[in-house]
């Protein structure tokens, strides 16, 4: 579960817009000199005040932009003898199994999420990798990559969009599917295995979840390009 670690600068936030709500026609009466000494002392106190909050929050936006990720340190790599799914992810991102029939997906053979935290932010779900059960015979991923295409083909939203990327010596499929307040993409990998990549990175900060994936806090489609399965596996 997340954990916010940013609750000072929130409360300082709101408290910052209901004080700043007063500040203009206190202002205003300083200007006119319809404040006693004693009040225009604790206006300018007031003001003080605010002028810290806000500074405050500001500090508490771009403190997410810092990361305890290094993306010049050492990579470590994952493999799943069951599934055969491997994958390479920094040093300090970490691996949390699931376990599919207490997360609500019974036909699927393997939940792994890459996680990971920011200074405001911890426990971010960076990638979640969900793998199906049993292998796909390439005729079955070219039913499942054909239905997909003329699902999205027909689809009125330009929001809505399909596109190929190749990985792991074959074809997967970015698809966007949009809500009310955002669009989200999954990575359809159909060959050898079907698995599904999604990010909950936007969760943290929105404009880290928007489409197409993209290396930005976390270096997601770098880590994506190393995904492979090892057909060996059963």
């Amino acid at each position: 579960m997340m954990e916010s670690r940013g609750m000072p600068a929130l409360s300082a936030a709101v408290l910052g817009a209901l004080v700043a709500s007063g500040l203009a026609l206190g202002g205003y009466f300083v200007e006119q000199g319809f404040l006693s000494a004693c009040g225009r002392e604790r206006y300018v106190a007031v003001r003080g005040l605010v002028d810290r909050l806000e500074s405050a929050k500001a500090l508490a936006q771009t403190e997410d932009q810092d990361l305890t990720l290094d993306p010049s340190g050492a990579w470590l790599g994952y493999h799943n003898p069951a599934t055969g799914l491997s994958f390479q992810y920094p040093a300090a991102l970490r691996i949390h199994e699931r376990n599919p029939r207490s997360f609500g997906l019974p036909q699927a053979e393997e939940i792994t999420d890459l996680v990971g935290d920011t200074k405001v932010n911890s426990g971010i779900v960076v990638l979640r990798f969900i793998v199906s059960r049993g292998k796909i015979t390439p005729d079955q991923a070219a039913v499942k990559a054909k239905s997909l295409r003329e699902e999205y083909a027909s689809e009125t939203d330009p929001r809505k969009t399909l596109t190929p990327m190749r990985l792991d010596g074959h074809e997967a499929l970015v698809t966007v599917s949009c809500g009310r307040a955002a669009c989200q993409w999954t990575l359809n990998i159909l060959q050898p295995r079907e698995c599904k990549i999604v990010s909950l990175v936007g969760a943290a900060q929105y404009e880290e979840g928007l489409p197409p994936p993209h290396d930005g806090l976390f270096p997601l489609v770098s880590i994506i390009r190393t995904v492979h399965f090892d057909t060996a596996s059963k």
